[in-house]
């Protein structure tokens, strides 16, 4: 979706909010509106999602380059909004089947689903008015966020969160590495331990993304994202091949939550809503040699010591010191600007090390500093 603003003017009674805007949302950018409260903000965001008119002006939508008539716009935008409300007399199923008869939800998601992504499995059938504060924000989130539109608008989305929904990236990282889609697509899901008789190997595709493109990147950084250099100028290297071998190791002995065991998943919708498991029989349990000296020893082969392995590797890539400034340069890049200043990356850095109260890898702080 794109849209216009043309000198677009908002006013209430004698206050003007805003006066002549103009500008051009285009279709699949990224904008971030900042501003102290009181500054128009909110008032700007609803004009844009088509809730408010200009009291001059225009404001224009299209989708693929048909113009959206103004009653028909609100069907092709998902918001989440402290002052937008939810029918409190309706359960938390019955929210979501009334919202998607407006806006569909992505993927064919159901009210289930849509409880476990917003951690409210507990409260499926439960009246929205006996929802906590932090709970009826999960909702909106979840709702708005999963929602089949074009457009997607987050008005102060971290208001009123609950300590449940603050997203640690390291629990991000381990749900990520247990999903059975990313199993299938960085192709961990039936990893088995060695055989050279065979000869078998461990695939090292997922060990190699993790690393990567999800937590300490190719170089070594400084906290301010630049890289850290040796003598004659050369970048330093966060890992070579023995370390993705080693890493890969880990990452074996997992596979398909599916009732027919080793082999017999993957192939029916139900497989790909569960966890992977831990097939002990198929996982590595020697020690095994990660980046910055890091072992993860050898342990007596079981389900619960083939999940520490994998728990152990992730947090030792969550803790390392490039994870901080490389996801920081990402989500900055991603939500602001391509190109941030050092002093940019260095702030948003330092509330993923610490956000305040101790907690490293607070998303929701760390994107409100970056905001």
């Amino acid at each position: 979706m794109q849209i216009s603003l043309n000198n677009a003017t908002k006013s209430f009674g004698r206050e003007v909010v805003f006066r002549n805007v103009e500008h051009v949302f285009a279709s699949g950018s990224r904008t971030a509106l900042l501003g102290p409260n009181g500054s128009g903000k909110s008032t700007l965001l609803m004009l844009v999602g088509g809730a408010l008119m200009p009291s001059k002006g225009s404001v224009v939508h299209a989708v693929n380059g048909t113009v959206v008539p103004q009653e028909e716009v609100y069907r092709h935008v998902a918001i989440a909004a402290p002052y937008l409300g939810l029918y409190e007399e309706l359960s938390l199923a019955e929210t979501v089947v009334n919202h998607a008869r407006f806006k569909p939800l992505k993927n064919g998601l159901t009210a289930t689903d849509v409880a476990r992504i917003a951690y409210l499995e507990n409260a499926l059938e439960k009246p929205v008015r006996n929802f906590s504060s932090g709970m009826k924000q999960r909702l909106k989130l979840a709702l708005a966020i999963l929602s089949d539109t074009p457009l997607l608008l987050l008005d102060e989305p971290t208001s009123n969160l609950d300590a449940k929904a603050i997203a640690w990236y390291g629990d991000l990282l381990r749900e990520i590495t247990f999903h059975p889609a990313m199993g299938l697509y960085l192709s961990h899901a039936g990893n088995q331990k060695a055989d050279p008789s065979i000869p078998r190997y461990p695939d090292e595709n997922y060990a190699r993304e993790i690393m990567q493109l999800f937590t300490i990147g190719l170089w070594e950084l400084n906290s301010d994202g630049s890289r850290k250099l040796l003598p004659n100028s050369e970048p330093i290297p966060t890992y070579d091949n023995g370390d993705i071998t080693e890493l890969a190791r880990v990452f074996t002995g997992l596979y398909y939550a599916a009732p027919y065991g080793w082999g017999g998943g993957g192939w029916a919708d139900e497989h790909f809503t569960r966890p992977m498991v831990m097939y002990a029989d198929r996982h590595d349990f020697e020690p095994k040699n990660l980046p910055h000296g890091v072992v993860i020893p050898a342990r007596d082969p079981s389900e619960a010591n083939g999940n520490q392995d994998v728990r152990d590797a992730v947090d030792a890539l969550f803790r390392h010191s490039n994870t901080p400034p490389f996801v920081c340069r990402q989500l900055i890049q991603f939500l602001v600007t391509d190109n941030p200043t050092p002093a940019y990356i260095k702030r948003a850095q330092d509330v993923f090390v610490n956000d305040g109260a101790g907690v490293r890898g607070n998303l929701a702080a760390v994107v409100k500093a970056i905001l």
